[in-house]
């Protein structure tokens, strides 16, 4: 039996190497490569699994008076169907995991985040060949040399192995992390576009609009006199309401390009779920922050602020500068606000919460999410301060950013 319990320790110790290098590849053939590695593997663990509980209970001493074509025969159905069920608990453990991973990064439409950028470099190179091969080999030989006799080659063996799985899984870590930063970086490229393309669109359809109020405004200039002088006042009234409704365009016209393209993006898709959205802006057209910080920072607030507020709600968002101080200030009205007034946080007995931010550069606690680690970097990069406060029916978000502070750098 303690052979048994030995190659349960065996197997169990295998499968969680399997499942943490498993979750630290992006791309399909990565996965692929290191799935039919690992399944050649695990037919080799259940061949001498069986092999062990055959010996350790004298099956094999029974039977070898017995033609040996069927001991093999049971050996191998025995042994695939231990495969068939460390691949069915694998999946089920995999799952999972996955699933508390999702939820904790909160994971926002991740086809559009992942889809174009697998497209870019995933061709398999040598390098990925010796990860896929040697981790779960040395992970073998680590396990293995666990139930060696000899202890000196046993340290021996353990310490090369280990430290080659250290070096591999460091090299491994540094290039995942740089894909996943090319990948947020081609995203944020197609997202700027298509804000572009829609606010050229906007502009386009309320220029369209002037231009032919220009073209008939004699027209109407004489129709209102003949209104005046007939004393029709009420006709007169409807007139310059159908004027004033013409000329006041709903598009954001702050100055600055990028943060009239990303609002008016923002405003369409919140006209869609018939959100309301008021916007107050009072910033240079020239204003010192990048294309890129900007996007990602009002982006995620807006995205945010869309995402949990309910159908007819409403969403204010106001950007201010001032002596070299940008604050942005967004407050949205959350959905079922009854259910949410205090789930998580500190609260102070009056409705309101508090989620850890960013003070003077620094982070006073861990945040969760993909989009607000992005936004606590930005926000510590131009050593800014970001507050976000949830009340029993508001969710309200604060940034201020140095903008003068970047220049140091």
């Amino acid at each position: 039996m303690i052979s048994i319990y030995k190659n349960l320790v065996f197997v169990s110790l295998f499968f969680l190497y399997f499942l943490f290098f498993k979750l630290l590849f992006d791309s399909a053939e990565k996965k692929a490569l290191l799935t039919s590695v690992y399944l050649v593997l695990m037919q080799v663990i259940a061949k001498i699994f069986i092999h062990v509980v055959f010996a350790e209970h004298g099956w094999l001493e029974k039977m070898k008076g017995r033609p040996a074509v069927p001991i093999e025969m049971y050996r191998i159905i025995l042994s695939n169907l231990l495969v068939c069920l460390f691949i069915k608990i694998y999946i089920l453990i995999y799952k999972f995991l996955l699933n508390r991973y999702n939820n904790r990064f909160q994971k926002i439409e991740t086809k559009k985040l992942f889809i174009e950028a697998d497209r870019l470099d995933h061709h398999l190179y040598f390098s990925d060949w010796l990860e896929a091969v040697l981790i779960p080999c040395m992970s073998m030989v680590v396990i293995g040399t666990f139930f060696m006799d000899n202890t000196r080659c046993r340290i021996v063996w353990m310490t090369m192995a280990v430290y080659s799985i250290n070096l591999m899984a460091q090299d491994l870590y540094m290039r995942t992390r740089n894909e996943r930063s090319s990948t947020v970086f081609v995203w944020n490229i197609q997202r700027q576009a298509e804000q572009y393309r829609a606010y050229c669109h906007s502009l386009g359809e309320a220029w369209e609009r002037n231009r032919r109020f220009r073209h008939d405004l004699k027209k109407q200039y004489m129709l209102e006199r003949i209104y005046l002088e007939r004393g029709e006042y009420e006709k007169l009234e409807q007139e310059y309401d159908r004027v004033i409704q013409i000329t006041s365009s709903r598009e954001v016209i702050s100055g600055h390009v990028m943060t009239d393209a990303i609002l008016s993006c923002k405003r369409s898709e919140a006209d869609q779920r018939q959100i309301g959205l008021t916007v107050e802006t009072s910033i240079p057209t020239d204003l010192a922050i990048s294309d890129y910080h900007l996007n990602m920072l009002l982006g995620n607030i807006l995205d945010n602020a869309i995402r949990h507020t309910g159908l007819g709600g409403q969403i204010w968002i106001k950007m201010v500068y001032d002596r070299q101080n940008l604050l942005i200030h967004c407050k949205n009205t959350v959905d079922e606000c009854e259910n949410r007034s205090t789930d998580s946080g500190s609260s102070d007995g009056c409705g309101e919460s508090f989620v850890p931010g960013i003070k003077n550069g620094v982070a006073n606690s861990e945040m969760h999410g993909i989009g607000l680690h992005i936004m606590r970097e930005i926000v510590a990069y131009y050593n800014g301060t970001m507050d976000i406060k949830r009340t029993n029916c508001e969710y309200i978000v604060m940034i201020i950013l140095e903008l003068t502070y970047q220049k140091l750098h």
